[in-house]
């Protein structure tokens, strides 16, 4: 179970405040957030690569990330250190 019995889910912009990911966790929701990688839509700027995007959502409580780059993204998170 995804939510773990919590009730509802949070939508917190990559570029908010971490103390904003902190305060949506604290109160119960489920995080979700977006990371952008190389090729998303022709974007040109907030691309992430997979290992700085491993960094940074290992400094934040995040339930669900949506990307561009799940299988990219799943091996820098399972290799990084942190």
């Amino acid at each position: 179970d995804m939510a773990r019995g919590r009730r509802f889910a949070a939508y917190v912009p990559r570029a908010a405040d971490v103390a904003l990911f902190h305060a949506a966790h604290q109160a119960g929701a489920v995080v979700i957030t977006d990371l952008l990688g190389p090729g998303a839509f022709g974007a040109t700027h907030d691309i992430w690569m997979p290992d700085a995007a491993a960094r940074w959502v290992r400094s934040r409580p995040i339930d669900i990330i949506v990307t561009n780059t799940p299988v990219s993204l799943r091996a820098a998170l399972s290799h990084s250190t942190g």
